[in-house]
């Protein structure tokens, strides 16, 4: 699994045991019998923790790709997409075209004003009828 070690996710998180080769997954669950089939789902690992529906359990070695895919299921875990050389490659020429086009519109652009200019342009009052405060009527 690609996570980052102590990653806090949408249902949990997970973290290393301390050792660098086991892992503490802390799963939260909406309801007590959410958390009963999670744990079910969870059968590989061990409890450690057990509460009404949230509990820690710990992984003691890497998990199987079955395994891996119900850890991501049950803590929101998005899988890292793999791209072949030649869509890296698309991609990489993409972001260059796109930086030298945002570089050659901010030449242009507010970007360009001096910072004095800029201030002033922040500082004043705001004079467009819709940048005004509506009137209460008494």
């Amino acid at each position: 699994m690609s996570v980052a070690p102590g990653a806090s996710l949408a249902r949990g998180s997970i973290h290393t045991w301390g050792d660098g080769k086991s892992w503490v997954l802390f799963v939260g669950c909406r309801s007590a019998t959410h958390w009963t089939y999670t744990k079910r789902r969870l059968a590989f690992c061990c409890i450690t923790q057990y509460g009404d529906g949230e509990g820690c359990l710990h992984l003691q070695q890497l998990p199987t790709a079955e395994q891996a895919e119900v850890i991501r299921d049950v803590l929101g875990i998005r899988k890292r997409v793999e791209l072949g050389p030649d869509e890296l490659e698309r991609r990489r020429a993409l972001i260059k075209r796109l930086a030298l086009a945002q570089g050659s519109a901010n030449e242009t652009g507010a970007a360009s004003m001096p910072l004095r200019e800029q201030a002033a342009v922040l500082d004043a009052n705001p004079s467009h009828e819709l940048c005004r405060q509506p009137e209460v009527p008494q």
